[in-house]
């Protein structure tokens, strides 16, 4: 990218494309860039369904809890019962609220082990989705 408009129009278009589900090239860049961490990665779209979820969290999570989690693209984070917290208190519903990062502790129900969310809105004339990390960023 060469200078912030590029940055601009390529935020609005990855924004069309998640608020879309229209897997264009903004789309693709996103989602190719999160399969490449080792970090377990997602996208929500605004509403808190499932849209992508990266290679290591497929791969990782599925073995700690012995199911395709393929199956959870498409479906509302809280039917996945990958998550500790009630939705009330959950930090992505917060980051959706306040439109900024935000970050939490998470603790896996299976494993009991604690890790860091980090929430990442997508904005563009409002938010239309958000990037979930989590792992262990202090080391």
């Amino acid at each position: 990218m060469k200078s912030v408009e590029d940055l601009r129009l390529f935020t609005k278009e990855l924004a069309e494309e998640v608020k879309g589900n229209n897997q264009g090239p903004y789309w693709a860049f996103l989602t190719h860039l999160l399969d490449r961490l080792v970090t377990y990665s997602a996208i929500l779209d605004k509403d808190g369904n499932i849209l992508f979820l990266n290679k290591a969290i497929i791969k990782n999570a599925g073995k700690a809890f012995n199911t395709d989690i393929n199956q959870f693209i498409g479906m509302h984070c809280k039917e996945t019962q990958l998550c500790d917290k009630v939705c009330d208190k959950c930090p992505i519903k917060k980051t959706y609220k306040r439109k900024q990062v935000l970050t939490s502790e998470y603790k896996c129900p299976l494993t009991g082990e604690i890790s860091e969310l980090v929430c990442i809105p997508l904005l563009y004339n409002g938010i239309s989705g958000i990037i979930v990390l989590v792992g262990d960023f202090n080391g």
